[in-house]
């Protein structure tokens, strides 16, 4: 993931935001396009709102689980490949075993694991 251009805006109101993309013709932050509310208020942009239950839906499809009642258990991963194929990606893995993680940096499933790991800070 590279860098972006974040967008100052402020409301009338005195809510502060950084957007992801700008006002057409000016360098003016678009809100609908927030990533952040600066001045610490309660509303949050709708993406991280949605934060939560996002996570949860990537853990699904990846088909984690965890069997325990202990809620800080580590889910368990399901494998990407199967008869030497990655269920993500579509490669050949001929030396990997039935239920490895797909080791290519551009499979969605690699992705959406680096992509838990960084919103969980690990």
């Amino acid at each position: 993931m590279g860098c972006h251009k974040l967008y100052h805006h402020k409301t009338d109101g005195g809510a502060e935001y950084l957007c992801t993309q700008h006002i057409a013709g000016c360098d003016e932050g678009d809100v609908r396009h927030a990533a952040v509310r600066l001045d610490g208020g309660p509303e949050l942009s709708p993406l991280y709102a949605a934060a939560p239950e996002l996570l949860r839906a990537v853990h699904d499809l990846l088909g984690e689980y965890n069997n325990s009642d202990d809620p800080n258990e580590e889910p368990k991963l399901r494998g990407d490949v199967f008869s030497h194929n990655c269920c993500g990606c579509a490669r050949y893995f001929e030396d990997l075993p039935d239920g490895s993680l797909c080791p290519s940096d551009d499979c969605p499933r690699y992705l959406a694991r680096a992509a838990i790991a960084k919103a969980e800070g690990k």
